[in-house]
């Protein structure tokens, strides 16, 4: 392998892994009270959902991160190659760490509506 590549593909591994770990840490932090907010009958639910959503971030971002890596190294000839396969990669990365961030926003959000109507429509 050429040392280019090499460079290019541990580094994008390594940026993005500090990344997703990092911003693993920070929503694991704030999330717990949105999860709260969406539970508030199953708040003993809160904190070990928080968790093994932290566990699957950090699983299928990192797993993405190496699998992604690999893909499209063969272009990488020179450092304007190598950086263009680093700011691309790593560009993809980010947003679909965005769009789940927000995905499971919204699914966290949805739950607390579902939970608000079935309690109104039970206490009718």
């Amino acid at each position: 392998m050429d040392y280019i590549k090499l460079i290019a593909i541990g580094s994008f591994a390594l940026i993005n892994g500090i990344t997703a770990f990092y911003l693993g840490k920070t929503l694991h932090g704030n999330g717990l009270l949105f999860i709260k907010n969406a539970l508030p009958n199953k708040l003993e639910w809160a904190e070990a959902i928080n968790n093994v959503l932290l566990v699957g971030f950090y699983l299928v971002n990192l797993a993405f991160i190496l699998l992604y890596s690999t893909l499209g190294n063969k272009s990488i000839i020179d450092v304007a190659t190598a950086l263009a396969f680093f700011t691309q990669k790593t560009a993809i990365v980010y947003l679909v760490l965005g769009i789940w961030h927000h995905v499971n926003i919204v699914i966290l959000l949805s739950i607390k509506f579902i939970h608000k109507k079935f309690l109104s429509w039970k206490s009718q």
